[in-house]
């Protein structure tokens, strides 16, 4: 049982992965699709430092993909689901992030 509920939560995962939306990074940097920009890239622990309220997610656990051609801009995912994304230009403090528009 424990098999196949591993494999239920990889395949929905993947699913929403798939359909993740778009976003635009400091108004010059549109990733049209998260899934191919994320793709090849591991996730880590995002904490939220800033205390962002994601409108397609209601709340953690968050985590962070890379998005390509850029060491600035992550992806924000919450159990599988596309949150937004934020970008380390702008941001308020040194290491901190800013909220970039999802499209």
């Amino acid at each position: 049982m424990k098999q196949f509920f591993a494999i239920c939560l990889i395949a929905l995962n993947a699913f929403s992965l798939a359909y993740a939306s778009s976003c635009t990074c400091s108004g010059k940097r549109t990733y049209d699709d998260v899934a191919a920009a994320i793709k090849g890239t591991k996730s880590k622990y995002f904490g939220n430092g800033e205390g962002f309220k994601f409108a397609l997610c209601p709340g953690g656990p968050f985590e962070e993909f890379v998005l390509s051609n850029s060491n600035a801009d992550r992806a924000i995912f919450s159990g599988g689901k596309f949150c937004g994304c934020v970008t380390h230009e702008g941001a308020q403090r040194a290491n901190g992030f800013a909220l970039c528009r999802n499209d």
